[in-house]
């Protein structure tokens, strides 16, 4: 472990800190389906079931996010593990509840490309992320923030995924554990892994269950079945190319989008030889 690295009692403690906070604002935490938005969900609820009923007061909103346009594989690895949360949470009587946000029909990917004749998303004109994944999600957190007065969005953003995203960490770092959202009033932002390395990531899921239940195996499996390798060859044949936004996001996000950067090819290639068990 880098000696920069939290401990992992360091960041339940933090989790268990906020948790306990004099207030009710609702948590809501944004559920990828990859990793990182994994681990935090895990590391979430393992905390709540360490806590009496009495004392589990904060309800938790766990939000995925489905533009449509995703990979089969992806969108059912995304649906069966809200079905397994959402059922933990009602045998463990947690205040959990799951949710997907989807485009509004006027913004689904096949209504701008053809019936507004977009063009497929690329480098310069990525109008598919803001419309099919951004705008959604953020309409159920500002529906959540007026009917609390605030909530607090965790996310599974790490300052080791990359330059791109380290840069936006130290942009929006107050020094505090919680950040003001720079763009939804009445959000505050909660990133408890911001400073965990990948394979610390990969080897917490590999050695704990769910505590939901099961284990994390599919989504390693997700990982390394070279699926990346396989849609690149379809793309190969097709024209079709995969545009990403973080490891699995860079695999469930648009089929359909025509950039994907040499940076972001080795940076999966990468990713497929360390997957699994480090």
């Amino acid at each position: 472990m880098d000696s920069n690295e939290p401990s992992w009692r360091y960041i339940r403690q933090e989790i268990a800190e906020e948790y306990a906070k004099p207030h009710e604002c609702p948590w809501i935490v944004g559920f990828s389906g990859g990793k990182d938005s994994t681990l935090v969900t895990h590391l979430v609820i393992e905390h709540m079931l360490s806590l009496p009923r009495s004392e589990r007061r904060r309800p938790v909103h766990v939000v995925a996010n489905d533009t449509l346009v995703e990979s089969p594989l992806v969108i059912n690895h995304i649906r069966r593990g809200l079905v397994e949360i959402s059922s933990a949470a009602t045998a463990f009587d947690l205040p959990v509840v799951t949710a997907t946000t989807r485009p509004s029909p006027e913004q689904t990917f096949w209504v701008n490309l053809i019936g507004r004749g977009y063009p497929s998303p690329n480098r310069n004109f990525r109008w598919c992320t803001d419309r099919m994944k951004i705008q959604p999600t953020s309409q159920y957190v500002r529906s959540q923030a007026k009917l609390s007065g605030k909530v607090i969005l965790l996310l599974g953003v790490r300052r080791s995924e990359s330059a791109t995203r380290a840069a936006m960490v130290k942009r929006y770092d107050n020094g505090e554990r919680l950040n003001k959202h720079s763009d939804l009033d009445g959000c505050l932002v909660f990133r408890p892994i911001v400073e965990l390395s990948t394979d610390r990531v990969w080897g917490f899921l590999a050695a704990n269950r769910p505590p939901w239940g099961g284990s994390h195996d599919r989504l390693i499996k997700l990982y390394r079945m070279e699926i990346l390798d396989r849609l690149l060859a379809i793309q190969e044949e097709t024209g079709m190319i995969l545009i990403t936004d973080g490891e699995l996001a860079k695999i469930r996000s648009l089929w359909v989008t025509d950039v994907l950067d040499s940076a972001q090819r080795n940076e999966q290639a990468q990713l497929n030889t360390a997957g699994g068990g480090r």
